[in-house]
Order: structure tokens, then C-alpha cells, then sequence
């Protein structure tokens, strides 16, 4: 600590104490310090920007040409930005197995080959690949420049035209994948849905099989299914009401009319039986239809001409009238209608029990409607729901295909070659003056550094007024060196060496620096 302070107060007190005679007093001793210095900085300076090989320059520009169609009636569904994908593209094309097929397939720098490793050559191959974006005024990204260096002109701008024509294929690539992979993804989520849809629909139709009578589409059915039993009730009873009529009218004409067969079973005359029955639907037609129906007047007519040949018959002698013997008289005709009106009755009357039923049956299915309905509102929901997605997913399907179409016939963003890279007629570098121009000045300034620390390092007396200060006393005069020949020469091949020793190091760092540089850069 105590050194490093006393170093730093002596700097400081030396830098202070000396003015610009005293360091041009310095530089004048110490002159072969700073000029071998400063010929050790720029000697490998001026082999290195003499030796290094010309390195030349292409680049082209690429212009991302917008979508044809406009947005509002083709949506992409390239959903990615520009940006992210050109940093995309970018990784890709200068991933090391692109850069290795391109290598190959170009036979870039052979001179390396067998010298160093595969991987130092793409990494230097990745190194001289720039790309550049261009926007305007902040806005979106509208261009991007590719350069790329190398020895070899002409082979340098065929190599960047070609990695321009693998930035546009990637492009494209990146586009159709990610748009046919939006289409295929859409095509098998609209297969999916298709399938649980048509499940949803085939159970909803079982359902609706195993419950037909419940669905409110049959409460219009079950309405109009009733109002016909009640009007086929309705008829019934007016059959059963005129039934009972008739009934009533054949008991009475059997009060009235003669009795064809006695309790001794005596029989009448051969046409009383017709005439009988004759007048028995002749009562019933009178009754249904009145008087003045043609059917009646035809019946009253057949029964009017009977009577007429049953009275001839008597006339022309045939067997008397058979006069009855006291008893219950019987009319077999008459008796027959009633018990088959009797049974009509019965007929009737079961019938309409059985529509009773059908109508209680309707009314209870009308009164499931409801609980039916809403046991299949959850299914309906899932199924409209479905339905909904599926409509949807059929929309995207859609668009996803005409994005398709769209990229594979290259109308959507695209990337266009503005200017082809050009065989550059003059290098682009190295700038060789300015290596130059640095080596000098570097070494002129390390040459002073050099004799300044030289300086600052040396505790010899300078001066008689260094003398004075460090001793106290008055310098009365000062006895001047007087070399030999003998240290002249011991000087000037000290000096030689040094010179000699200097300027082959300084040799052999630049030509290794240049071979360095060469090799790695």
C-alpha cells in the first residue's frame, strides 16, 4: 500500500514538475525507446494491410410483397408476423446443416478444407452472412437486405443470390405449411365434430322412435286423434239412440200386428212372414228417412202387392186362417230384430268404451308432452351447440382452403428480389490505409508510453537542478560524460541488436497476425 502510494505521488509530482522543454529533453533521450516502439507497432500494422487478402462484398434486397387479395374477403391464416418469421426463416437457412449442403454444393473455401473443422467453416460461412431490415418511417417491415462477404467476387454474388432464392423458398414453405397445416387441422376437427354430431342426431332419433307418442310434434296428432274418437262417440250414440228407437217401434208393432206362430206352433199363411218383415222396415224407414223417401214408397209398394196375392190366394180357396188357440202368441220376425237391434246396442256400447280409453290414452300423452319436452331441451342443446360449431368450423374450412389456394398460387405476401446481387468490382475491404493510419499512430503512442514509463522508472539524475533539489546545495558546475570509442561502438551494437531484434519480431507478428486473420476472420 505504501509503495502504491509513493508510486503515485511520484507521478504525480513528476508529471507536475516538468515542463515542455523538459519532456522534448525526454523524447530527445529517450528517442530509440519511442522509435522502436513505435516500429514494433507498425511494422505487423503495415504487413497486416498489405497481406491481408481483398475481401469483396454482395447484397441484395428483397421486397415482401403484400397479399393480393385484400383481407376483408380472403383472411390469411398466416397469423405469424413479418418479423417473427424473417427471424424464423433466418434461423433456418443459416442453420448449420443449410449452410453445410450450401457449402458443399458451391465448394466454398477450399482453402480451409483439411485445416480446420467443418464447424469453424460454417461459423465462419454464418459470419459473413448479414441481413439487414428496412422499414418506413416505423411502420411495418417492407424490405430486408442480404450480404455476404468472400474472397472470391464473382462467387460471392452467386452465393447470395442463392441464399435470397432460400430465404423465398423458406418463405413459401413456412406459408403453405402453416396454411395447409390450419386447413388439415380444421379438416380433422370438422371430421371430429361431424362424428359426435351424427351420434348426437342418431340418439336424439332413437329417443324420439322409442318416445314418438311424447314429441310435441304429436300434440296436433293427440288433439286431432281426440276430436275424431269423440265425433266417432258422438256417432255411436246417435246409432244407439235410433237403435232403442227402433226397438221401441218393433215392440210396439208387435203389441199390435197378428202373431204368425201360436204356443202350438200353428203356421199362417205363407206370405204373412214377407209381409211381416216388410212392415218392420217399412216402420224403420218411415222413421229414419219419413214418408216421402223413394226407398219407403218401394217398400210400401213390394208390401202393398204381397197383400194383393196373399188376398187372391184366399179368394182362389186356399187354407183358411188358422184361428189361433187361446195362449201366448209369438212373432218370430219381429222378435228377431229387436234381439239383433239388442245386440247392435251392446256393440255400440262396448265400442265406445273403447274409444273412451283411446281418448284417456291421448290425454295422457298430451300430458307427457311437457316432461318429454323437457327431458330433451339438455340433449337439443348439446346438439344445436354441436351444430353451431360445426357451421362454423364448415365457414373456416372454407377460408382455410382459399388461403390455401391462394399461397400455393403465390397471391399472398410474398418475398420479391428487388436488386440481384451484383459481381462487386472493387473490394470491400479490408481498409487498408486505415490499418495503416492506426499502426502509425499507435505506435508513435506507444513509443512515447514507452519512454514516458522508461523515464518515470529510472532513478539516475537528470540535471543539475535535480541535483540541487535532492542534494540542498549549490551546483557550482557539472562535469559533462565523455564517451570512448570503445563505448560508442559497445553502444552502436547494443542499438543494432536492438533494432535488428525488433524489427524481426516485429516481421514475424505481422506475418502471424496476417495468418491469423486469414484463417479465423
Amino acid at each position: 500500500m505504501t509503495e502504491n502510494r509513493s508510486l503515485a505521488t511520484r507521478t504525480t509530482d513528476f508529471v507536475t514538475d516538468l515542463g515542455v522543454r523538459d519532456y522534448i529533453a525526454i523524447a530527445r533521450v529517450r528517442k530509440f525507446w519511442i522509435i522502436l516502439t513505435a516500429v514494433a507497432v507498425i511494422i505487423p500494422a503495415v504487413i497486416l494491410a498489405t497481406r491481408l487478402p481483398n475481401v469483396y462484398q454482395s447484397a441484395t434486397v428483397i421486397l415482401i410483397d403484400a397479399q393480393k387479395v385484400p383481407d376483408s374477403y380472403i383472411p390469411t391464416t398466416v397469423s405469424a408476423r413479418i418479423d417473427e418469421r424473417l427471424a424464423a426463416i433466418k434461423e433456418q437457412v443459416m442453420s448449420a446443416t443449410r449452410m453445410s449442403k450450401l457449402i458443399e454444393s458451391m465448394h466454398l473455401y477450399p482453402e480451409l478444407r483439411g485445416k480446420v473443422s467443418d464447424s469453424e467453416i460454417i461459423s465462419r460461412m454464418q459470419k459473413a452472412i448479414t441481413v439487414e431490415t428496412v422499414t418506413q418511417g416505423g411502420r411495418q417491415l417492407s424490405a430486408f437486405r442480404i450480404a455476404y462477404a468472400g474472397r472470391n467476387a464473382v462467387e460471392v454474388a452467386q452465393v447470395t443470390n442463392q441464399i435470397a432464392a432460400m430465404f423465398i423458398e423458406e418463405n413459401l414453405k413456412a406459408r403453405e405449411q402453416q396454411s395447409f397445416g390450419t386447413a388439415s387441422f380444421i379438416a380433422n376437427e370438422l371430421q371430429k365434430t361431424k362424428e359426435q354430431l351424427d351420434q348426437k342426431e342418431a340418439e336424439i332419433q332413437r329417443v324420439k322412435q322409442q318416445n314418438i307418442m311424447d314429441l310435441p310434434e304429436s300434440s296436433q296428432f293427440h288433439v286431432q286423434a281426440m276430436d275424431s274418437l269423440r265425433m266417432q262417440i258422438r256417432e255411436s250414440q246417435d246409432r244407439v239412440s235410433r237403435a232403442q228407437q227402433q226397438k221401441v217401434y218393433l215392440q210396439s208393432m208387435m203389441a199390435t200386428t197378428a202373431p204368425t206362430v201360436d204356443v202350438d206352433g200353428s203356421a199362417a199363411s205363407p206370405y204373412q212372414a214377407q209381409i211381416q218383415k216388410l212392415e218392420s222396415q217399412l216402420g224403420e224407414l218411415r222413421s229414419r228417412y219419413g214418408a216421402n223417401h223413394p226407398d219407403v214408397r218401394k217398400v210400401k209398394s213390394e208390401l202393398d202387392d204381397l197383400k194383393a196375392r196373399r188376398a187372391e190366394q184366399e179368394r182362389e180357396g186356399g187354407p183358411a186362417q188358422i184361428q189361433s188357440s187361446p195362449g201366448r202368441a209369438r212373432n218370430p220376425v219381429i222378435e228377431a230384430q229387436i234381439a239383433k237391434i239388442e245386440e247392435e246396442i251392446a256393440q255400440e256400447s262396448k265400442r265406445q268404451q273403447s274409444l273412451q280409453n283411446e281418448i284417456q290414452f291421448h290425454i295422457s300423452k298430451l300430458g307427457r308432452v311437457p316432461l318429454f319436452e323437457q327431458q330433451m331441451a339438455s340433449q337439443m342443446r348439446d346438439y344445436d351447440t354441436l351444430r353451431k360449431y360445426y357451421n362454423e368450423l364448415l365457414d373456416k374450412k372454407l377460408y382455410a382452403d382459399t388461403a390455401s389456394s391462394m399461397e400455393t398460387r403465390q397471391k399472398g405476401e410474398r418475398f420479391v428480389i428487388l436488386d440481384p446481387a451484383q459481381v462487386a468490382e472493387k473490394p470491400a475491404g479490408p481498409k487498408r490505409w486505415l490499418i495503416a493510419l492506426a499502426g502509425i499512430f499507435g505506435g508513435i503512442l506507444a513509443g512515447l508510453g514507452v519512454a514516458f514509463l522508461r523515464e518515470l522508472s529510472d532513478s539516475i539524475v537528470r540535471n543539475e537542478q535535480e541535483a540541487a533539489s535532492i542534494a540542498g546545495l549549490v551546483i557550482l558546475a557539472r562535469i559533462p560524460q565523455v564517451p570512448t570509442r570503445k563505448d560508442r561502438r559497445g553502444r552502436f551494437m547494443r542499438l543494432a541488436a536492438a533494432s535488428a531484434s525488433v524489427v524481426i519480431a516485429s516481421v514475424a507478428i505481422g506475418l502471424a497476425a496476417t495468418h491469423i486473420a486469414t484463417r479465423y476472420f
